[in-house]
């Protein structure tokens, strides 16, 4: 089972990742991020879904598992819109005024707008750094994230992110969290790019799209394992893939689902079959 535009952005952030970093020599550039990030807390997943205020937990030691939460995953730009919902973006009479970079505003306004200890997530366009816009992007990504992280908010980077070096960059821009695709990474690259993000202080979230993916991650440390549930993989292959590696995942994993926009009845579906939280994307 496979899903063409998670392959698609897959390759285009592994291609631009590797570009940038045989363009100059970034060892100097990588001990820095890990001298300033090593004293910054770890901003846990785990901490937004399962701790419950001393004050609620007699309320709520009689209820059944609480409703998976729904983090967000907002898309950077109209493009990425068009990919994830050409429904909706590719009609002749569609609004793609966010062409001209007021989306990229509204994302900023959402990120602003959170509420202390939640979470969300951003999906940036492959190769960013190379767009006209991000000249005047950058600055305000990068205070927004060092907001969220003062409000303990966390900020994933999305996006099928496999190369170390998007790991680095994550962190330096601000991130406090990271997709993590396993792709056609081997078990010690895998384990490797785990451990690279804890060490830059990001929340490592490993996705998986298929079975063979899915051996090597359980073989890893990861804390949280998303599994791909996008539209266009098929509703039925969908549910026989999240059947059979739901109670693979071991025991001590945050179980998480990668989807588009549920309905209350496929949220329910899902949360039976043992999910604790959905990384969602939105327009």
């Amino acid at each position: 089972m496979s899903h063409p535009l998670i392959d698609a952005l897959a390759e285009l952030n592994r291609v631009a990742a590797m570009e940038w970093w045989s363009s100059e020599d970034r060892s100097a550039w990588r001990d820095d991020i890990l001298r300033q990030r090593e004293s910054l807390e770890l901003l846990s997943l785990k901490s937004y879904l399962f701790e419950t205020p001393a004050s609620e937990q007699n309320a709520a030691s009689h209820l059944a598992q609480p409703e998976p939460a729904t983090i967000p995953t907002w898309l950077w730009d109209a493009d990425l819109l068009r990919c994830f919902f050409p429904e909706k973006y590719q009609q002749p009479d569609a609004d793609l005024s966010t062409e001209e970079g007021s989306y990229f505003a509204t994302v900023m306004a959402r990120l602003d707008a959170l509420a202390p200890a939640t979470a969300c997530a951003l999906l940036l366009r492959p190769g960013f750094w190379m767009s006209e816009a991000w000249v005047s992007e950058e600055q305000i990504l990068r205070e927004s994230l060092e907001r969220a992280r003062e409000k303990k908010i966390l900020t994933i980077r999305a996006g099928f992110l496999s190369e170390q070096s998007d790991i680095l960059m994550s962190a330096e821009l601000g991130f406090s969290g990271i997709q993590i695709h396993a792709a056609d990474m081997d078990l010690f690259q895998l384990q490797l790019s785990i451990e690279l993000a804890r060490d830059c202080r990001l929340c490592p979230i490993v996705t998986v799209e298929n079975f063979q993916q899915m051996e090597q991650v359980v073989q890893t440390d990861a804390p949280h394992i998303a599994l791909c549930g996008l539209p266009g993989m098929g509703y039925d292959s969908t549910l026989r893939f999240i059947q059979k590696s739901m109670p693979n995942i071991p025991s001590n994993c945050t179980r998480v689902m990668l989807v588009g926009t549920l309905t209350a009845s496929e949220k329910a579906v899902f949360a039976k079959m043992g999910a604790h939280c959905f990384l969602s994307f939105l327009p």
